[in-house]
């Protein structure tokens, strides 16, 4: 939740810089939770970036802990987000 990256993994030769990325979607995530939360929809578990040059999948894994994925714009957001999902609750498991 502090925006801290606590294990990275990249595909070679991708340079975002990750660690600012993920300290930027804290913020986009929390003002997307309280969105979400005044408006009925319940707290915010997932949340999907599109954009022209890659895609960004945030899911909640504990109250202080994100999984981000950064993908390739062609990339099927369906299997993303299962993907997600079951890594979100592998990490939940070890936490």
């Amino acid at each position: 939740m502090d925006g801290l990256t606590v294990e990275e993994w990249r595909a070679p030769g991708d340079d975002r810089d990750l660690s600012a990325l993920c300290a930027e979607v804290v913020q986009f995530f929390r003002e997307s939770d309280r969105i979400s939360s005044e408006n009925g929809l319940g707290e915010a578990e997932e949340v999907f970036l599109g954009g022209d040059r890659a895609q960004l999948f945030i899911r909640k894994v504990a109250a202080e802990y994100f999984l981000v994925i950064v993908t390739e714009p062609g990339t099927v957001p369906g299997k993303c987000r299962f993907l997600l999902r079951q890594a979100a609750r592998r990490t939940r498991e070890m936490l």
